[in-house]
């Protein structure tokens, strides 16, 4: 399974899309569930989690073998990149996913033409 942070963010957004629209069984990490609509996605399984709560990222890892780790660019980001992974060894072993800028552009260059969008998370 992979896990997606960042979710309610312009890029973990449109990654959640993606991988419900290939029929990709993933978990998908938020601060608040309310903020989601997880009926638009019937693949993903959204779990309530915050880079600053070690307890529930370990939760959110567990029985995960992939993280596509995306997170906001604050003061307190690298600490809570490092903190997210220390939770997720605690979890097992987990391949991390770095987003590159190229994949980034085309997520958002493309996220409102869906039928030219046939980008491909095989790689993820």
């Amino acid at each position: 399974m992979i896990l997606v942070t960042g979710t309610t963010g312009t890029v973990g957004s449109e990654v959640v899309k993606r991988l419900s629209a290939q029929g990709r069984q993933a978990r998908a990490l938020t601060r608040d569930l309310r903020k989601v609509e997880a009926d638009q996605f019937p693949h993903i399984e959204f779990v309530q989690g915050d880079f600053d709560d070690g307890d529930s990222l370990q939760r959110a890892c567990s029985g995960v073998e992939q993280a596509f780790l995306l997170s906001n660019s604050t003061e307190r980001a690298e600490q809570q990149q490092i903190g997210f992974v220390e939770a997720a060894r605690k979890s097992g072993e987990i391949r991390f996913i770095r987003p590159r800028a190229v994949l980034i552009r085309s997520l958002l260059n493309h996220r409102d033409q869906s039928e030219q969008t046939q980008y491909s998370l095989r790689g993820v």
